[in-house]
């Protein structure tokens, strides 16, 4: 079973580099399997994490990490990363850490690095069209965080 990591990246390549960066960084430290997914908000009508209208956002991908447990049909764990992160360790450490009964883990000041438990998630999230709408909600889950 491979590791689902989605990244939450710039729409139309400006981060080539980092997500470059970040894809070896990945691989070079895990010996599992994994599942890399660029998340783009494009205008693509089959991309999940498209059409989403972002000008308040703080990055062009803000709220896209809250639409990873729906795009993962509530099932299993994905973890979230920010395009400009490096990884040192192996990444099977964090996608199997104990959630101690939580549906994600991250720090409570940053969410830059998130582990979902997709399944528990699916209780506290708006449906993906609701972010789509622009509306800034980070701030609702971090009280839910396992740090």
């Amino acid at each position: 079973m491979a590791i689902k990591i989605f990244v939450g990246t710039s729409k139309n390549g400006e981060d080539t580099e980092a997500e470059l960066a970040l894809s070896y960084s990945l691989n070079l430290h895990t010996s599992f399997p994994l599942d890399i997914h660029f998340m783009r908000n494009t205008d693509d009508p089959d991309n999940p994490f498209g059409r989403f209208k972002d000008q308040t956002w703080w990055t062009p991908f803000t709220n896209l990490r809250w639409a990873i447990p729906e795009v993962c049909n509530f099932e299993g764990r994905a973890i979230y990363m920010d395009v400009d992160q490096l990884n040192f360790r192996d990444i099977n450490e964090l996608f199997t850490m104990d959630l101690q009964g939580a549906p994600l883990a991250c720090r409570t000041d940053r969410t830059c690095v998130i582990v979902f438990d997709n399944a528990k998630m699916k209780e506290h999230l708006l449906p993906v069209s609701e972010y789509a709408r622009g509306q800034t909600t980070e701030t609702r889950y971090i009280d839910k965080c396992v740090v």
